[in-house]
């Protein structure tokens, strides 16, 4: 059955794109992913459809981490339905573990400024190498996750697969804070799931 991913956040702000390179005030790095806050100081996350989590713990890095698959997945931006594996980054609670089956109303945790963030918000990365969840070019090494500088060619923008449903009982919205460096296709295309 073919899934629309939507966001995990319920009322989502993108704070900073996805870039091979960023160039704003704050960030002047590769950025592997979309940071989200809620508009609503709400930090609840969700799962994002129906998925596997394969990966749970702390990396000092990029604080308390999850892994989940999501199986056929539509990517908006091609068309084409795909298996995925999203990771989430910074949180400061983790409600699920390995093994666990979610689902769209699947509290996950919480998200915060755990490893080296500045600031509480969520890092989420897409990969569409499912056989490694826990290699990520965001990182060079580290003591959960493990660096990749090769094979950046799976990492995936999650905005290409994250939808906004806004009816019951979810009543998601989505913004763009200031300064994010997003591409307009970030801002713009997200629609109900």
């Amino acid at each position: 059955m073919i899934q629309r991913l939507i966001l995990p956040i319920s009322k989502a702000r993108l704070t900073a794109g996805m870039r091979k390179t960023i160039n704003t005030k704050d960030l002047g790095y590769a950025h592997y992913g979309i940071d989200m806050i809620s508009a609503r100081d709400e930090r609840t996350l969700f799962a994002s459809g129906d998925g596997l989590v394969l990966a749970a713990g702390r990396d000092r890095e990029m604080g308390k981490v999850l892994a989940i698959l999501y199986r056929n997945a539509y990517n908006r931006a091609s068309g084409a339905v795909e298996d995925i594996v999203f990771r989430y980054f910074h949180l400061e609670g983790i409600r699920v573990r390995p093994g666990s089956r979610v689902n769209s109303t699947t509290v996950l945790g919480v998200y915060g400024d755990t490893g080296r963030a500045r600031t509480p918000h969520l890092h989420l990365e897409a990969d569409s190498d499912t056989l490694y969840p826990l290699y990520t070019p965001s990182v060079s090494s580290s003591d959960f996750l493990v660096g990749r500088t090769a094979g950046k060619g799976t990492i995936r923008n999650p905005m290409d697969w994250l939808h906004c449903k806004a009816d019951t009982p979810f009543w998601q919205s989505y913004a763009e804070a200031e300064d994010t460096g997003a591409w307009p296709e970030d801002i713009t295309v997200i629609k109900n799931a």
